[in-house]
């Protein structure tokens, strides 16, 4: 994982590679604060996948986890729900520059399923000039694929 420190704008810290401090007492693994917030307040993050090219997408942090919902009329991320890993970046919104850089492991969400009935209403928030209810057409014809930080 790279981020800017907090004490010194425009330094990257260099982490172990991953979007996690640590596994706490319960041997789960926790999420990096600064990858969290930056995710939480960011609309879009890049996603590099399988070496091509980064793309840029909207996105909603949930749960520890960024969710991207493609196809179907929305946003194009070709091998997204069958990779191993992805690499996201998240940038500042006002120069662009790199706040944090973190590995995921991509997970398909399934139409139905109670992570989608979750997110449903948050994505439908997030997803600006959509049609009135975008929905019907996501469980037909979307994939949502959730990236949590290795």
């Amino acid at each position: 994982m790279e981020s800017l420190t907090s004490g010194g704008y425009g330094r990257l810290r260099t982490g172990v590679g991953d979007g996690c401090d640590a596994r706490g007492q319960d041997g789960r693994v926790t999420v990096d604060p600064l990858v969290a917030e930056a995710c939480r307040k960011s609309g879009v993050v890049w996603l590099t996948v399988d070496g091509q090219p980064p793309r840029v997408v909207w996105h909603v942090w949930h749960e520890g986890a960024d969710h991207v919902l493609t196809g179907g009329g929305e946003q194009e991320v070709p091998g997204l729900a069958e990779a191993g890993s992805v690499d996201v970046a998240v940038r500042a919104k006002s120069d662009g520059s790199l706040l944090v850089r973190w590995q995921a492991a991509a997970e398909p969400v399934e139409p139905g399923s109670e992570t989608w009935e979750t997110l449903e209403p948050l994505l439908r928030k997030a997803r600006l000039h959509a049609e009135p209810d975008p929905t019907p057409r996501w469980r037909e014809r979307s994939r949502l694929t959730r990236l949590t930080p290795r």
